[in-house]
Formats: structure tokens, C-alpha cells, sequence
């Protein structure tokens, strides 16, 4: 049978053969006219895409084994780890060669998995294999040797040079500046771009060097005897608080902190942008008269039913409008941010302040509230403390007791407001703030969402935060002898409360000191070399 298909396939013209391969013999193709000899045929053109001829052995066996050998047919001394198979273009680590020289032992010593399978199975080469067994044959250990390549052009005695440059310079430098020096120093001839991979990875950083209140002997005095009598405290209920008029009938307790805050509808910030984005701008009336609001904060740590929160009030005063004009009509009467005087004062606490106390702490026995010795706030301190020792009753419980608390001079770091709940109100309230227009009417739509913000994003475990907080920066305090020279604590527990007997009534002739700067903007860049005692 097979003659007779070879007989006709070579009766068979060429033409026919070679149809729809565009070989010679077909009609639309020519023959070269140089010679007369045919092209010689392919293995498909002349068998097709079915082999005819019997496949040899050796082809009978590569389809049979598969590339990879299957490591579940290895011994169990063999087997290599699923991150080892998985490991791609990976270097193999010290751990994983040294059990790989242990498994190519075994395999040659019972004879049962070869060199080569073994190489398949782990994904590496016999000749990599082989190194390793003579490596570690050798030396003892199968680790990678180390790599060879030029040294490192600066050392550990460089890395001194460069902070004693540093420091000699005050940090005020560039990177030109900082290299110019090195290498007239070490006689070394680096780049700049040497000098600041090598700081970068020994963990050189930059900062800004910010502003803290400048304390005099007085004011350090009075701040370690505040620290002293409000070391440990809760905050809390009344078994750590240590007041000489404090009454044993008293039971609940609460402690609130107030302060003012300026909150602006522009303000610089850092953003992260990727190659393709673009740097945006934001437009602007005056860069020197940027609309703001300002509102009085008051909160308290959360106890019970009392969620932390008293309320913020906005600082504002009313006026009319002598003219008319695109934003309001003549004799139209309106509000204007600005700063807080004696008189605003009295009427906020006196009128929203107090009210909302009474009213969110009803029950309570006592409540204190701090502030700061602004001229403003102890203009009518005698006032204060008349309308907060008022009781009434509402809902047949009786309003607890105000006590107004004066916090040490230039200290804002003893108020949980200027200490970090204000910054992060800030942050909070800066994420949409390009979403408000400037003007009269962008204005007031801005302070809605301060007011918004303040009662939506504070919960309950933030406050706590923001007041343990407090308690460790007492502590801190105390340990710095009074002086603001310390580094805000993290990591901190409270500590169990220790109960004294210390006064904490001012005499009528301390004179109030006025504020001068804010402790917000000048938080966690205190310098600190003492130990702090609340680690957690």
C-alpha cells in the first residue's frame, strides 16, 4: 500500500505538489530563468501537518518528562519551599542555599534523585548546584561569597566629619556649601551628590526651626508648682484632684480646657503629586488679608454620658452697613470676625458658654474650667466667678458648681486646645476649604463647616488622646524643672493618681500676663534630654 502512494506521489506533476505555496510549478510563480533545477520541497509540503514517519525514542521520551520535575516526586529531604519555587529571578538566600546543599548530600549519597533532577525541580542550574557543593565543601558554609566592586567612597569616620561640620555651621547650609568643606577638610574630592545620598542613608533629615514662648524665672517657677499640682491627674471625677475648697460631698467632677482659634479659608500646604500631575494654584484676593473666622472652643475629657464636647462659639461682632454695596444694603446690619476684648468675653461665657455647661453636665457637683491669662478673659474675673458659683435647677437636678482656673503664664502647652486639638481641627477643616468663596458669603458658609467639623470628626477615644496628652506634657514639665525645654512624649500610660494636699488659689495681686505667641505652630520640635517617666 505504501508503494503505490509513494508511485503516485512521484507520478504526480510538481505544480500540483507545490499549489498554494507559492513554490515553483505554480501558475502565478516562475521558475528563475537562470537555472532549471526545482526548489527543494519542506517536510510540510511534502508530508502535511500529520506526521508519517515513526517518532524516535528519544523524542518519545522528551514529550513523556516534563520540563519541570514535579517536587512532590522527590524525597522529602529534597523538596524545596514553595517561596523557593515561587522566588522568579530571585537570588537564592544564604538559608536556601545551605539547605540545598544538604539536599544534593542526600540525593548523591542514596543515589535515589540525580544532580540534574534536583536542579530542576529548585529552578537553578547543575553548574550552580556544583558551586554550591564545592563551596561549601570547601570553606564550610554554602552563604553567597561577597560580591566584589569599588569601595564605598565615605566611612564612619567621614559620617564624623560631616556632623561636626553640621553642627559647626548650625544646620543654616546647602549641600554645596556642606561638600566644599568636607573635602577641603579630608583632602577628598566627592560630589555633592555623593555627600547627600550618603547623609540620606545615614538618616539625615530637614526641619523647621519653630517658635516657643520665652519664659522668664517667674514664669518657670510658676509652671513647675502647676506641674507639681497637676502631676497625675485624670482630669476626671475628684479623687486626684487637689484644690484646698474642694468639698468631701462633691463626687463628679469634670475639667474643661477653652481658648480662641483663628481658622483661615487659604492656607499653604504640602501635597504629594505624581510625575503627570499638575502643580495647582490657588487665587487669592490679598496675600496679606486672607479671610479667616475665629471661634472660642471649649471641651472637656469624656466621662459617662459626656461625650467631651461643650461647644465652639464664634467671635464676632455685629455692624451696619453705612453704604450700599455688592454684599450687603445700607443700615443692613452684619458680622465681622475679630478679636476678643473684655466685654465680648463676659457676654459669650455669661450667655453660651455657661449655659451649655450646666446643661451637658447636669449633676455634676463641680466643674473647672481653664484658660489663659489673656487681658480679655481676667478683664472681669471676679464677674466669672459670681455668674459659675450660681446654681439653678433643670429637670429637678441641680447645675453643677464653675470654677474659672487660670493656667501659668506663657504656657500654652498645659492647655489640651493649644496643645494638639487645635491643629488637628486645623487639618480637618483645611481639606475643603478651597471649596468655599472668598466673600461675605463664602464666609459664612465656612464657618458652618468649622462648626460642623468640630462636633462631627472628634469622638471620644480623640479626646481621650488629646488629654492623656496633657498629662504626659505635666509630667514632662516637672521633669524639665518648669522650662519648656523637653520633647513632646509618645508612647505614654497614665499612671496612677497621687493624692496631696496643694492650693491652687491665685493671690489678687498676681498680675495676668498678656499671650504672645501661639504654642500650636511650635509643638514637636522641643529639644529634650531628660528621660520621661510615663513610657508605655
Amino acid at each position: 500500500m505504501s508503494d503505490a502512494c509513494a508511485k503516485s506521489r512521484r507520478e504526480r506533476p510538481l505544480c500540483e505538489l507545490n499549489r498554494g505555496t507559492g513554490g515553483p510549478g505554480v501558475e502565478d510563480v516562475s521558475t528563475p530563468a537562470i537555472s532549471n533545477r526545482a526548489r527543494r520541497r519542506t517536510q510540510k509540503e511534502v508530508h502535511g501537518s500529520v506526521r508519517t514517519r515513526p517518532t524516535s525514542a528519544r523524542l518519545m521520551t522528551t514529550s513523556k518528562t516534563p520540563g519541570v520535575m514535579n517536587c512532590n516526586a522527590l524525597p522529602s529531604p529534597c523538596r524545596p519551599t514553595l517561596a523557593m519555587v515561587e522566588r522568579g529571578r530571585r537570588q537564592l538566600t544564604d538559608g536556601e542555599r545551605t539547605q540545598l546543599a544538604t539536599a544534593a548530600r542526600f540525593a548523591r549519597h542514596t543515589g535515589e534523585v540525580s544532580i540534574k533532577e534536583l536542579a530542576r525541580a529548585w529552578r537553578i542550574s547543575p553548574t550552580c548546584v556544583y558551586d554550591i557543593i564545592n563551596r561549601q565543601r570547601s570553606t564550610g558554609s554554602a552563604a553567597a561569597l561577597r560580591r566584589t566592586g569599588p569601595a564605598h567612597l565615605l566611612t564612619d569616620a567621614d559620617a564624623a566629619v560631616l556632623a561636626e561640620l553640621s553642627e559647626e555651621l548650625d544646620g543654616e547650609y546647602t549641600w554645596e556649601e556642606i561638600t566644599k568643606r568636607f573635602n577641603e577638610k579630608t583632602e577628598k574630592e566627592v560630589s555633592t551628590a555623593t555627600v547627600f545620598r550618603f547623609c540620606k542613608n545615614r538618616g539625615w533629615r530637614e526641619v523647621c526651626d519653630k517658635y516657643v514662648p520665652c519664659l522668664t524665672s517667674a514664669d518657670v517657677k510658676a509652671r513647675r508648682e502647676w506641674a507639681e499640682q497637676h502631676v497625675n491627674y485624670a482630669w476626671i471625677g475628684r479623687e486626684n484632684l487637689r484644690h484646698d475648697n474642694l468639698r468631701d460631698d462633691w463626687k463628679k467632677v469634670a475639667w474643661i480646657d477653652i481658648d480662641e482659634k483663628w481658622f483661615y479659608m487659604r492656607t499653604r500646604k504640602k501635597k504629594k503629586l505624581h510625575d503627570g500631575q499638575k502643580k495647582s494654584k490657588t487665587a487669592i484676593k490679598s496675600k496679606r488679608f486672607i479671610d479667616k473666622v475665629m471661634g472660642l472652643c471649649a471641651v472637656g475629657r469624656p466621662q459617662g454620658n459626656f461625650d467631651g464636647i461643650i461647644g465652639i462659639y464664634r467671635c464676632s461682632e455685629k455692624r451696619q452697613a453705612e453704604r450700599n454695596s455688592k454684599f450687603h444694603a445700607r443700615g443692613e446690619w452684619y458680622e465681622v470676625d475679630c478679636e476678643v476684648n473684655g466685654e465680648m468675653f463676659r457676654r459669650m461665657v455669661q450667655t453660651q458658654l455657661i449655659p451649655d455647661i450646666q446643661r451637658k453636665l447636669l449633676g455634676y457637683d463641680c466643674v473647672y474650667v481653664q484658660m489663659d491669662g489673656a487681658r480679655a478673659h481676667v478683664k472681669f474675673w471676679a464677674e466669672l466667678n459670681e455668674l459659675g458659683a450660681r446654681r439653678r435647677q433643670i429637670d429637678g437636678q441641680k447645675t453643677p458648681i464653675i470654677r474659672f482656673v487660670r493656667q501659668p503664664a506663657n504656657s500654652p502647652d498645659t492647655n489640651v486646645l493649644d496643645l494638639c486639638f487645635f491643629r488637628s481641627l486645623a487639618k480637618l477643616v483645611s481639606k475643603k476649604e478651597r471649596t468655599f468663596k472668598q466673600g461675605c458669603e463664602g464666609k459664612e458658609a465656612f464657618w458652618k463647616h468649622v462648626v460642623q467639623t468640630f462636633y462631627d470628626y472628634h469622638d471620644e477615644g480623640t479626646l481621650n488622646r488629646c488629654w492623656r496628652m496633657k498629662s504626659a506634657v505635666v509630667q514632662s514639665i516637672l521633669d524639665a524643672q518648669g522650662t519648656n525645654d523637653y520633647e513632646l512624649p509618645h508612647g505614654y500610660i497614665e499612671l496612677k493618681p497621687i493624692v496631696q494636699e496643694l492650693s491652687d488659689v491665685a493671690s489678687d495681686e498676681d498680675e495676668p500676663l498678656v499671650r504672645t505667641l501661639s504654642f500650636e505652630d511650635a509643638q514637636g520640635v522641643l529639644p529634650c534630654s531628660l528621660p520621661h517617666s510615663l513610657p508605655r
